[in-house]
Formats: structure tokens, sequence, C-alpha cells
């Protein structure tokens, strides 16, 4: 695919998915233009650890099916609260103020994900027994 500079199975199916549906207001196609332009060439030493950590981390899609039908499980559940955890660690909001960012919609997003999404994710990560949701044993993977 020519257009296809990705890292991970998931930035490619959010590259197609900006292809076949573009935006179609020029103040939203700008200020994504923007995002984009800021993260590849000012961001770019924040944005190497998350692209790595990216590459090592599963295709989530069906783990995502799963958890919306109750049907996950803890194994798989851990793995997927530890990755999102390790990212939002990592994420160049973490690491710069809003002085330092000049997008607009790159300050939402960082601001929604390392607040909210972290202390969900922490507070699930701290409830679940590391040992025992590896083993997928449910009756013992909740910590008292």
């Amino acid at each position: 695919w020519l257009l296809n500079n990705t890292k991970t199975s998931f930035g490619c199916r959010k590259l197609k998915e900006w292809v076949k549906r573009p935006l179609l207001h020029l103040e939203k196609l700008i200020q994504r233009q923007d995002a984009i332009e800021e993260l590849i060439y000012d961001l770019p030493d924040c944005l190497q650890p998350v692209r790595n950590l990216l590459k090592k981390m599963n295709d989530y899609d069906a783990v995502i099916s799963q958890l919306h039908l109750n049907r996950i499980n803890p194994k798989k559940m851990f793995s997927l609260l530890k990755d999102i955890y390790n990212i939002i660690e990592i994420i160049p909001v973490k690491k710069r103020r809003d002085s330092e960012i000049s997008s607009e919609l790159l300050r939402n997003e960082f601001d929604s994900i390392s607040c909210k999404l972290f202390n969900d994710v922490k507070y699930f990560l701290d409830m679940l027994d590391e040992t025992a949701a590896m083993k997928c044993d449910k009756t013992v993977c909740f910590k008292e």
C-alpha cells in the first residue's frame, strides 16, 4: 500500500479508515495535519518510546470484542491493561506542558488519555493479582 508507513496493524486500520472516510470540514483537517506535523517534527524524541511499545503490543481488536461481550479471560485483561498503562506512562504530555504542545488537538487528546484513562487503568490493575491473572485463575485473580 503506497500511503502506508504505519508500524502497527491498528495504525494501518486507522489510516484506511481516514482514507475511506476523509474529513470534510477544513478546520478539522487542518487540526489533524497540525497534530501529525507536530508529532513528526517537534516531538520525535517523545514519540520513539511510544512507537517501540506499540510495536510490541498485541493487536487488541479481538480482545476488545471479548471484553465487550464479557468473555475475556484474566490473562488477556491483565495484558491489555498493562500495555495501556505502559503507553500512558510515557506519552509526551507527561514530559511537556501545554505551552510546549502547540496543537490543540494533541493537547486535548493527551489530557484525556493521561488523566482519566490513567486513573481508571491503574485502578483495575491494582485490583488484579498478576500471577493469578497470567495463569487464568479466575478464582483468585482479584486481590482482597
